[in-house]
């Protein structure tokens, strides 16, 4: 195509930036940047999430961290839901939940709306690192919407279970299962049975 004379477009950057990434192939994507940058091709927030992916696979976070606060600026575009929670999900890879929900605090300072992808990975990132209030405070957080935005079934048992484990079915699994319920949330009869039996008795080891 250069040999041509063709001028490659940003689908075409895109495609190679992905398959590098896929290949973890952290020097090619860089230079593939430097040659998209003199191109005059901008980085859009579908490069950013390819690069966060790649960043993350490498095990380099703070690089991908370090473009999501760049590229916006340089390149004058507004963050999407898509690279919110590819770095989030990084964030968890890594084992900083924290700094996931973190992030999960600027997307929503920012004005941009959560999806159903970033509840669920946020809510599974909480149930793999034992973070109930957390994740409680995203179911809440997801069902106060409007309309709401309902989790996996898998994902809600696994909160619900969590305070089960806890000992914390009274106070906190039963009135969450009452609102995920409310939402039209479907909870398999077996977990919902089972929370009244632990009501007000607290896990082994809690």
């Amino acid at each position: 195509m250069q040999r041509r004379g063709i001028a490659p477009d940003s689908i075409l950057f895109n495609s190679i930036l992905d398959g590098c990434a896929h290949r973890q192939m952290r020097g090619l994507t860089e230079q593939v940047l430097h040659d998209m940058e003199a191109a005059g091709v901008p980085p859009s927030n579908f490069t950013l999430s390819i690069l966060v992916k790649l960043y993350s696979r490498c095990g380099d976070l703070e690089a991908a961290i370090g473009v999501v606060e760049e590229y916006p600026r340089k390149y004058r575009f507004k963050l999407n839901a898509q690279v919110y929670t590819c770095l989030m999900a990084a964030c968890i890879s890594h084992g900083r939940m924290a700094t996931a929900l973190e992030v999960h605090g600027s997307m929503k300072r920012a004005g941009c709306q959560s999806d159903a992808k970033t509840y669920h990975t946020l809510l599974s990132g909480c149930i793999r690192h034992g973070n109930l209030e957390g994740a409680v405070a995203l179911l809440d957080d997801a069902l106060g919407r409007a309309p709401p935005v309902r989790p996996s079934r898998e994902v809600a048992e696994g909160v619900l279970l969590m305070a089960q484990r806890r000992g914390r079915a009274a106070d906190l699994a039963l009135p969450l299962l009452a609102r995920l319920q409310a939402a039209g949330v479907a909870v398999s009869e077996r977990v919902a049975r089972g929370l009244p039996r632990q009501a007000g008795r607290a896990a082994p080891g809690a």
